[in-house]
């Protein structure tokens, strides 16, 4: 199953959060299990580095922001998508 299937299918079976700043302070508590990055998101370090602390999987999308909001049916580009536990 490649990236986006995945994600389509945590989009049918989960409620995603989105955004960089509830995303961070969900890492930092460990709430979460899956953080989804554009290929074009600005935070990927900061994100990435507090998720490998809190031992959350993080996958780096093929897809840009703007495209990343088409698949989450959302009239504005989303760079960040996460989902708790």
């Amino acid at each position: 199953m490649n990236t986006t299937e995945q994600l389509k299918q945590d989009l049918k079976t989960g409620k995603p959060i989105y955004g960089r700043e509830v995303t961070l302070k969900m890492l930092k508590q460990g709430t979460l299990k899956k953080v989804y990055l554009a290929k074009n998101s600005p935070d990927k370090q900061t994100v990435t580095s507090h998720a490998n602390q809190a031992r959350t999987e993080v996958i780096l999308l093929e897809e840009d922001n703007v495209k990343l909001g088409i698949l989450c049916k959302k009239p504005f580009p989303v760079s960040i998508l996460s989902f708790p536990q």
